[in-house]
């Protein structure tokens, strides 16, 4: 780094690679960039596309300044600055760590670089959020959305559609004030995610038919989902571009029931319907119910009884980072994503909450689960979840 000094101005040549490296962190500590746009320049060295030598003017707080303490201010500035590096060089670390363990490749060097800085951006969001003084209760993560902007996670195509619901709410005062139907034993998808399909629909009502197999039949059947994203293409079912969980349970029952997941497995993209895997039948069910809307008291019966399929509003930031703990974030009641309500509990501190499994594989949430407060003040429930239940009968 090279100085010239006067006693007004820090005249600072530093030499940086691409990417490294900001006067952003020297800014709220008692110095302050004068005339930015005309004074910081980028001046390429010959012969070299790696590094950049940069000029800052800085004005100097305090009026006038002797040598010796503006020279005291230069080695802050460059401590500063060789932080504000390593810092960087860190989170470009965590950044590859994540690329590694979600198994995410770029098409280049430019949208690596622009990835970073969503991921940088969402990780300072996400330290920030979990070190609040009185935090919230639950915390967020660098899940497999962690380097997408909020409104590119929100772009994904919608789930569910709106239906009319016809039950009325039953007695619930005799339920459990604690129950967990279905955490063990199948899976959470864990397949390769694609941030923008919305097979979800199909992951739901599955989740919600395996439920009431295991409980009718004794037997733990992993059905599957590709058959719907393939098979039942009518209506508002569309393959990954959404579809409705009580059209499902219509396809299911009409078409004879289900094959396994074995029989023919998940692809995650659309495909051609494959009639001689669609005919080899696992398990089948009855018919459906709704659940009335805007009851938590009648959704909680019906899932004291079996899983039940709920469509949420899944698209706000924090529902985005999720990682533990029971959510009471803010959220809307676009119904846009399909899920799975399996039971319902009492957290350490009190609050109660639904317990949700997801479709977005175990590197989300808790092991692919989410803990959602129940019982709130909106008919609604958080993100909606009780505008839109069903379930199938057998």
């Amino acid at each position: 780094m090279g100085v010239f000094l006067d006693l007004d101005y820090l005249i600072l040549w530093i030499t940086i690679k691409p990417g490294l490296g900001s006067l952003a962190p020297i800014k709220g500590r008692g110095i302050r960039l004068i005339d930015e746009q005309a004074r910081v320049k980028r001046e390429r060295y010959a012969g070299s596309s790696q590094k950049s030598r940069v000029k800052y003017a800085v004005k100097l707080s305090g009026g006038e300044q002797q040598p010796r303490g503006s020279l005291g201010r230069v080695k802050e500035i460059r401590d500063i600055l060789f932080h504000s590096r390593f810092e960087t060089m860190i989170m470009k670390s965590r950044h590859e760590e994540w690329m590694v363990r979600f198994g995410r490749v770029y098409e280049n060097a430019a949208e690596k670089e622009h990835r970073f800085k969503i991921f940088k951006a969402n990780m300072e969001y996400i330290e920030s959020f979990n070190n609040a003084a009185g935090g919230k209760s639950y915390k967020l993560g660098a899940n497999q959305f962690a380097d997408l902007t909020n409104e590119e996670f929100k772009a994904r195509p919608s789930c569910p559609g709106k239906r009319e619901v016809v039950r009325r709410p039953s007695n619930t005062k005799t339920l459990p004030q604690c129950l967990r139907l279905w955490t063990g034993g199948r899976k959470v998808q864990s397949h390769p995610l694609r941030t923008r399909d919305s097979c979800c629909w199909a992951f739901s009502a599955v989740a919600a038919m395996e439920g009431i197999t295991k409980l009718s039949t004794g037997k733990l059947i992993s059905l599957s989902e590709q058959e719907l994203v393939d098979c039942d293409t009518s209506g508002e079912d569309q393959g990954c571009e959404g579809g409705l969980m009580d059209d499902a349970f219509d396809f299911i029952q009409e078409n004879g029931g289900l094959t396994t997941e074995a029989t023919y497995p998940y692809k995650g993209v659309d495909g051609t319907c494959n009639s001689n895997k669609e005919s080899k039948h696992a398990a089948n069910i009855t018919g459906y119910e709704d659940v009335p809307a805007n009851n938590e008291d009648a959704l909680m019966k019906a899932v004291a009884n079996q899983p039940v399929s709920v469509a949420i509003d899944a698209g706000g930031s924090d529902f985005q980072l999720y990682t533990e703990g029971i959510f009471t974030g803010d959220c809307g009641t676009d119904l846009d994503h399909g899920v799975t309500a399996v039971g319902y509990g009492v957290g350490a501190n009190g609050t109660k909450y639904w317990l949700v499994k997801n479709s977005w594989g175990t590197g989300w949430g808790e092991t692919g689960y989410i803990r959602m407060q129940k019982d709130v003040d909106a008919k609604e429930g958080l993100c909606g979840i009780a505008m839109q239940a069903s379930y199938p009968t057998a």
